[in-house]
Formats: structure tokens, sequence, C-alpha cells
């Protein structure tokens, strides 16, 4: 038997209020006619959900609103997760440096609307691992346990997590973005922003492939200090042809752009502490890296 809303109702599961949006006879009859063609005769109620969704996908369109009413509907009859176009992240986002690496302390992230037979792929920063790791930098599954880091010297420190799903064929679907706080919830480290010795910083890099770039970004050496005017001249570029610069904080968030001239930059950073810059050419590729220090006065 298939579910389809046709009026419009609310319920509370686990705390939380959802609203099933309604649906006229006419669309949910088109609707089931079209999930038809993804069922069988072994389809059970878990398939029978996709099949509805991926039929809302194919009438209306990847997130639109009536992808969203079929799978809260499902919802409501206890199957299945709501937001079909949200991946739903459990666990602390802000943890203490004292206690990394301690039962109870480490970065712990479960996915909490995972699809049946889909593939989900955590990305964490270079010199961190995962409980189960496939690979450096990767997890594939929905819990994501960390339990070593790299190096920290200044605190608060920002990195992200990056979470992909992958359909049944390994398409690309959608991603979401973490942000971890690292605190000194004792305050006996030091708060320089840059320190005598820069740590590796990393630089979320969104190639699918290539961390090529962001292990240059670990090892690029700390080109200029800035305090004050916040401007910068990159050096070991070919003048006389264009390019631009991006620069990112610690997280990988872009931060600043603009076009380089020959001249020095005017940048708008809004902390102090360290960034990355990358000079990209006019085919966008990065032909440059450095590490700005910056000192906020």
């Amino acid at each position: 038997m298939v579910h389809h809303p046709c009026g419009r109702g609310t319920f509370t599961y686990l705390g939380e209020s959802y609203v099933v949006p309604g649906m006229d006879k006419n669309e949910a009859t088109k609707l089931v006619l079209t999930a038809i063609n993804y069922m069988d005769g072994n389809t059970d109620y878990a398939n029978a959900r996709l099949a509805t969704i991926y039929a809302a996908e194919e009438i209306y369109g990847d997130c639109s609103d009536e992808v969203e009413a079929v799978a809260t509907a499902w919802y409501a009859v206890n199957v299945g997760s709501p937001d079909r176009c949200k991946l739903k992240v459990q666990g602390p986002i802000v943890y203490c440096e004292e206690y990394l690496g301690t039962q109870g302390g480490n970065v712990d992230l479960t996915l909490m609307n995972p699809e049946p037979a889909y593939t989900y792929k955590w990305t964490f920063p270079f010199g961190w691992h995962a409980i189960g790791e496939s690979s450096p930098q990767t997890y594939i599954g929905t819990h994501l346990r960390m339990y070593e880091y790299s190096t920290m010297l200044n605190f608060p420190r920002y990195y992200t997590i990056i979470l992909k799903e992958y359909g049944p064929t390994n398409n690309f679907l959608r991603h979401k973005y973490i942000t971890i706080t690292i605190n000194d919830c004792d305050g006996d480290d030091p708060t320089n922003p840059c320190g005598e010795n820069p740590p590796a910083f990393i630089v979320g890099n969104l190639d699918e492939q290539n961390t090529q770039i962001e292990q240059q970004a670990a090892q690029a050496a700390v080109h200029t200090t800035i305090s004050g005017n916040r401007r910068f001249l990159p050096g070991n570029y070919d003048t006389s042809l264009e390019h631009e610069f991006k620069v990112y904080d610690i997280s990988g968030r872009e931060v600043d752009s603009g076009k380089l001239d020959g001249s020095s930059q005017q940048l708008d950073l809004p902390n102090s502490g360290m960034y990355i810059y990358h000079v990209l050419d006019r085919q966008h590729k990065t032909v440059q890296i450095g590490k700005i220090c910056f000192i906020k006065q």
C-alpha cells in the first residue's frame, strides 16, 4: 500500500513539529502512477517511499515543495525521515582542545536521515584521523568519530568537515558543510593569532579528487604579516598577465577576492589570525599559494 497525502496536517515526532503540506487528488494520482514505474512485487514501505520521492522529483523537480511533502508524509507514518533535501547531522560542533583524543572529548557526528543504498562520504582536515577511515581525510558511513588531530597552537581554531551524499549509481547528490570550533577551555595556551612557529593550516578544497592544493597550502610558508593597513602584494607571478586572488580563513571559507594589477591589494579580513591566499590565472588555475598572518589593530 502506498501512502500519499491528499490533505494537510501536522504531527510531532521526537519533540519536533512537522507540517504535511496538502496535495490535491489529481496531483497525488499522477504521482502514484509515476511511482509505480519504480516498484515491483518485492517493494516494501521503505522502497515505496523512495519510489514516490523519485516520482515527485521526476514530475516537480529536485528539492521541490512536492518532494518535501512526500518525504514528510512518509515520516508521519514512521517511514524514513523528513527534509529530503537537507542532510541532518547531530553532534556537538564546539570542543575543548584539552579533551581531544579522550573518551567523550572527540569530534562525534551522526547523519540522522540517511537513505538506503546511498553512500555518505565525510572529508575532514589534513592530519585528522577517524575510526574506520577509508583513506586519509576520508570516512565512508553515517557515523563519523575522530580520534587524532593535527597540531594546534593557537585558539580558537575553526575547521570544516564536508559531508557528501551519493546515490545508488555513485552519482553525487548533495552536500553539507559543518564548521567545528576548537577552544582552549582552560586558557593556558597562546592566543597570538599566528604563533612563533605557525602550524600547517589547511584550506577546504571542494575538488572531488585532488587534494594537492590542500597539501601545498598546508606546507606553504608565511609570506607576509599584515597589521593595520591590511594590504599585501603577492610575488612570483607574471604581472603582464591577468590574475586574480582569493583569500580563505583556516576553515576554508572564502573571505576576500579581487583582481591583481601588480600593486598591493587592500584586504577586508574579519579577525586576527592566519589566512591562506591563492593567486589564479585566467583559466582559474592556482599558480601561487601563500599564508598571511593578520593582526587586527
